[in-house]
């Protein structure tokens, strides 16, 4: 796939992480503690408990599923923090601020009130990265499945209980306090707002979940919102995009299990040609860099020069 150049990744290889990536049962334990965390709301509403013990028998059981969870977290004072970083990149090493919270949750710029209550853009880790390493380059890389998702409620243009259905979420079971995660057809029009707010810097793509849309025909993608047949602005507020209606563009689909491939060759000519789509000016007008096409790290094509 020949594609326009794209920075070397000064930052990556040794983040400091609690997370999985071995495709463990973090579905099991999401349930888990959706189970405790529930337990706590009949405690709060005085429901269901008969004495002291078995409410305390709930709060010891939550505490010890978040005491699992929190166990390989480590919490650095900013000298200790870039002491550490520059020892990194001292020995040839790159380092990985990573985010927590899609674009569209950020407090101010999100689509309120279906927000979090911190900036999820890319300024906490710029604003970082220039204290503690001021002066090295940055490679900011934003990250989107190949199809929409919204776990929760708030705005979702183009949710398809059809493709919900299609894609179910064994590691994003519903919860109390987000329901189910819903999905649809990849939005170009709420991506676009994304990287446009998201920093000034230039920003590579990584596409997740590429795999997931094979043997599934047509491929949609939206383009442009309509209210009433007229053509809607790019993001209106919270309550105007309830009566927005997505304009898709179909694009052809492909089969097979991707999980094998490595090279953009080993892609399906459909899937490079999905790849290169949101390159273009009409798709994301971003480079992208890699696309997983599996659950495992090494499930994953780096795209470059053929």
């Amino acid at each position: 796939m020949a594609r326009r150049s794209t920075p070397k990744v000064p930052f990556s290889s040794k983040p400091w992480s609690c997370g999985r990536s071995d495709g463990g049962n973090d579905g099991e334990r999401g349930a888990e503690l959706a189970r405790y965390l529930e337990e706590v709301r009949r405690l709060g509403s005085g429901r269901g408990y008969d004495d002291a013990g078995s409410a305390g028998s709930a709060l010891a059981a939550l505490a010890a599923s978040m005491s699992e969870a929190l166990a390989g977290v480590r919490l650095a004072g900013e000298a200790e923090l870039a002491a550490e970083v520059e020892e990194e990149l001292g020995l040839g090493r790159s380092v990985l601020f990573e985010g927590a919270h899609g674009v569209l949750l950020d407090a101010t710029r999100g689509f309120v009130p279906h927000v979090t209550s911190t900036d999820t853009t890319f300024a906490p880790a710029e604003s970082l990265a220039a204290r503690i390493v001021p002066g090295r380059p940055l490679f900011r890389l934003g990250i989107t499945r190949a199809y929409a998702t919204r776990h929760g409620a708030g705005p979702f243009v183009t949710e398809d209980p059809g493709l919900t259905e299609a894609l179910p979420e064994p590691h994003n079971v519903p919860n109390p306090w987000q329901g189910a995660m819903r999905a649809g057809p990849l939005d170009l029009v709420a991506l676009r707002y994304a990287l446009s707010v998201a920093t000034a810097g230039p920003v590579a793509l990584a596409v997740t979940h590429l795999d997931r849309l094979s043997g599934l025909g047509t491929v949609r993608v939206a383009t442009r919102y309509e209210v009433d047949g007229a053509p809607a602005s790019p993001i209106p507020g919270v309550r105007p995009l309830a009566r927005c209606r997505p304009v898709y563009e179909e694009r052809p689909g492909w089969e097979g299990d991707l999980s094998s491939c490595r090279t953009p060759g080993d892609l399906p000519p459909e899937a490079r040609a999905f790849l290169r789509f949101l390159e273009l000016p009409e798709g994301l007008d971003s480079p992208v860099v890699l696309a997983s096409v599996g659950s495992f790290a090494a499930e994953t094509v780096f795209l470059g020069e053929d």
